[in-house]
């Protein structure tokens, strides 16, 4: 063999190898790993949402990150500007995602701007690190962004850096806006690294031009402000209450107005004054808009109340609780629901958590029919809202009509065949029908995903009981009052 035929052989060899690792990477890059969003077809129109199994990908220690449902049309309306809300916990909303940042953003938006049209998609998880934004940004290119809000915290490493830079770089070769939404932090305590990351999220906004700017919602609540008494009034350990989502929504919607140049923003200390004078306000029209009732005030207390570890912050946040709960019995009857949820409609009529809740809420005070229209409303404009789901069905089997609840959680399984609470329900379900043995073999599945549920082994137990299984039901029996 000649030494040109051999060297021509080696060509064709190194060429063929790149070949092959071009098409599996393309493969694995479509069929491979999950990717943070995913399309599929409704009606007959092309939607974007969240991928479960991403999210899943990135659970630890057997529990899945939570992220508000996302379901966005896949053409983008015409006169609309898209807002990526890209962030952690605080960007997600926990312990009460109903009520996430990006939802109370769109509803401020809307109530200062009528004009200037918005869609805010929240592409926020809690516990959600650099790496894992930087996939979702990767994503929401898909979603033709206006502009991208990175409201991040934790700690930093050593990748920080390159992937902020790389979600900055994403946005500007789009032509999009970049806001970098500095999120409060509680006074004591505080992580040097966390001051770290907060720099370095500065230093990128200021070496990116004017396209990308900052916003310190900690610098705004607690450094220029005497008039907050306290980190209680926004903070409790480190999950904002809802006064404390308002403020945060507003600097985020003050920032986006300012990079758009809709508004100017000024941080003057008249300004600053200014702005918190007008502040009760903003709260009473974000409750108004969102529909956030008593109820749901009592509820958002209530995890507060469960995530403090100070006793004697805890006995505070009880009493506290037990005075919202005093207001929601005796202040919101089925009238004052029906006109609050009428106004929050009226404000934003394509938000389906208002229907959502609304229909939870009828449905616990027995407005069977009110409820339904609702939850209805709600399921046209977001279908595969897997609370909303679940809270549908309960409602139904309350109602006795266990084929609607049936068919509501074959919708949820459709878009999600392993939402958490779904084989439970399903149980419950299969129970009232009395077909106990696929009620076992559904409580069984789930327990085996979610060994901790007490309740569902006793309920396992029960039912092992009744097929005449009394061994397993006794085994099962322990593990629920273990």
């Amino acid at each position: 063999m000649s030494l040109a035929t051999l060297k021509a052989r080696l060509l064709y060899l190194a060429l063929a190898s790149a070949l092959l690792l071009g098409i599996f990477a393309i493969f694995s890059h479509l069929f491979g790993s999950p990717q943070p969003l995913k399309k599929l077809t409704h009606n007959g129109e092309t939607f974007f949402t969240t991928n479960p199994d991403f999210v899943r990908s990135l659970s630890r220690a057997g529990s899945s990150p939570a992220m508000p449902p996302v379901w966005v049309a896949a053409q983008k309306p015409e006169g609309v500007r898209r807002v990526v809300l890209l962030g952690g916990s605080t960007a997600a909303g926990l312990p009460m995602v109903d009520y996430h940042l990006g939802r109370i953003i769109e509803a401020r938006w809307r109530a200062r701007f009528p004009g200037e049209r918005i869609e805010v998609i929240n592409l926020s998880m809690g516990g959600a690190d650099s790496a894992t934004l930087r996939e979702f940004a990767r994503s929401a290119m898909k979603l033709e962004p206006d502009m991208i809000v990175v409201c991040a915290q934790g700690a930093v490493n050593s990748d920080n850096e390159a992937d902020f830079r790389d979600i900055v770089r994403r946005a500007l070769s789009a032509n999009d806006k970049i806001l970098f939404l500095l999120p409060p932090f509680v006074r004591a305590g505080k992580q040097n690294d966390e001051n770290d990351l907060r720099s370095l999220q500065r230093t990128i906004a200021s070496e990116s031009g004017p396209a990308a700017a900052v916003v310190d919602a900690d610098q705004w609540m607690h450094g220029q402000s005497a008039a907050i008494p306290s980190d209680a009034l926004f903070l409790d350990d480190t999950h904002l209450n809802f006064a404390g989502r308002v403020a945060l929504a507003e600097l985020a919607v003050d920032g986006m107005a300012a990079l758009w140049g809709i508004a100017p923003r000024d941080e003057s200390p008249e300004a600053v004054a200014a702005w918190w004078q007008k502040f009760p306000q903003a709260e009473s029209e974000a409750r108004r808009d969102t529909f956030f009732t008593a109820f749901d005030d009592h509820d958002m207390w209530s995890l507060a109340m469960k995530l403090t570890t100070d006793p004697g912050r805890r006995a505070q946040l009880a009493e506290k609780v037990g005075e919202l709960r005093r207001r929601a019995a005796i202040g919101w009857d089925t009238t004052d629901l029906v006109i609050a949820y009428e106004r929050a409609q009226l404000q934003n009529p394509r938000d389906p958590l208002t229907h959502f809740t609304a229909g939870r809420l009828l449905g616990l005070r027995g407005e069977g029919e009110r409820a339904e229209e609702a939850f209805q409303r709600g399921f046209a404009l977001q279908p595969n809202n897997p609370e909303a789901r679940l809270n549908y069905a309960a409602m139904q089997m309350t109602r006795g009509d266990t084929a609607a609840a049936r068919a509501s959680l074959e919708n949820l399984e459709k878009y999600d065949p392993e939402a958490e609470g779904l084989l439970k329900m399903q149980a419950a379900v299969a129970l009232r029908e009395a077909e106990l043995p696929h009620a076992a073999e559904l409580l069984q599945t789930h327990l085996s995903r979610d060994p901790d549920d007490t309740e569902s082994w006793l309920t396992l137990s029960e039912v092992q009981l009744k097929l005449g299984d009394s061994a397993a039901s006794e085994a099962s029996r322990r593990k629920g009052e273990r």
